[in-house]
């Protein structure tokens, strides 16, 4: 295996390639112009996961702030209870917001 892959160069360049947004980064962004793959894959690995983490919270901040404003009971409370009707409920709260959040971030 170490003489197939010498260096990452080119398990950086195939994932690079079979990705649509960082390949069009490096095709059509001056700024990569000369860099090498692996500092696309960085890039677009770091900025993914700043994506996520944004997004995970602001799904738990919107699922709390709807949680307070629209229910009269406590939620996590009745799924400890073992209430399947309020864990379906929040199912639902979080796909919603999910859906919705993945449209503004994307």
């Amino acid at each position: 295996m170490k003489t197939m892959f010498k260096s990452l160069a080119a398990p950086a360049a195939l994932l690079t390639l079979t990705t649509p947004s960082l390949a069009a980064d490096y095709a059509n962004n001056p700024a990569y112009a000369g860099h090498p793959f692996e500092t696309q894959l960085w890039h677009g690995l770091v900025l993914a996961l700043m994506y996520a983490t944004v997004g995970a919270m602001l799904l738990f901040l919107s699922f709390k702030a709807i949680d307070k404003a629209i229910t009269k009971i406590d939620l996590e409370g009745e799924i400890l209870k073992g209430n399947v009707a309020a864990a379906i409920f929040s199912a639902g709260i979080l796909i919603g917001m999910a859906i919705i959040l993945a449209a503004a971030i994307g």
